[in-house]
């Protein structure tokens, strides 16, 4: 995309944020949303990033949503502060609840990669969701990697996940690896729903 329509895009959508009801622009180019039980911030980072971030009110050292993520087009950016304010006008965090029972059945899945756009992200879920499959007695192994890497890789595992910020490019991925395939939903990414990932690449 050029830089021409992506400063276009990112005029458009801050613009948009500071009409929106409930917020204020906490200092210059960083929107601040206070609920009734935690506080969202939308921050426009500058080059077409955008950090989305809530944190209890309570305790605004405890992160329970984050995302970061480039205005490429319309109809993902939109999504993307969608599934944010969704978020931040739940009045409970029942999503940060992962103590949803896991349903283990019979896979084949013995290996998991995480893929996103310069492995950082993906590394942080490779481990903790590796963490979380240990301490259910399940024996399947996680990597990550950034996706410039991905192809002298892919071979070597069962199921992909793309984090959110990169899915636009997993059609082409889609046609030659079909079923590996898969996307982190912004909401699952965003608040670390890690159960319902594992649960996702055991059904795969």
């Amino acid at each position: 995309m050029s830089l021409e329509k992506s400063s276009v895009l990112e005029n458009f959508f801050y613009h948009w944020i500071q009409s929106f009801p409930y917020g204020n622009e906490q200092k210059k180019n960083v929107f601040c949303f206070e609920m009734e039980d935690k506080i969202g911030y939308v921050s426009f980072v500058g080059n077409g990033l955008v950090e989305l971030q809530a944190v209890s009110k309570e305790n605004k050292d405890q992160y329970l949503f984050y995302l970061h993520f480039e205005i490429r087009n319309v109809k993902d950016t939109s999504h993307y502060l969608k599934t944010f304010f969704d978020f931040l006008w739940n009045e409970t965090n029942q999503s940060l609840n992962h103590k949803t029972e896991l349903i283990v059945e019979d896979t084949k899945v013995k290996n998991i990669l995480f893929v996103c756009s310069a492995g950082w992200s993906s590394a942080y879920f490779a481990e903790e969701i590796e963490r979380e499959l240990q301490a259910r007695h399940l024996d399947i192994q996680t990597a990550a990697t950034p996706v410039e890497n991905l192809l002298s890789v892919i071979d070597d595992y069962d199921v992909v996940f793309f984090a959110p910020q990169i899915a636009y490019i997993m059609d082409d991925y889609k046609e030659e690896y079909g079923n590996k395939i898969h996307k982190i939903s912004s909401y699952d990414f965003g608040t670390w729903n890690f159960t319902h990932i594992i649960q996702q690449a055991l059904c795969a």
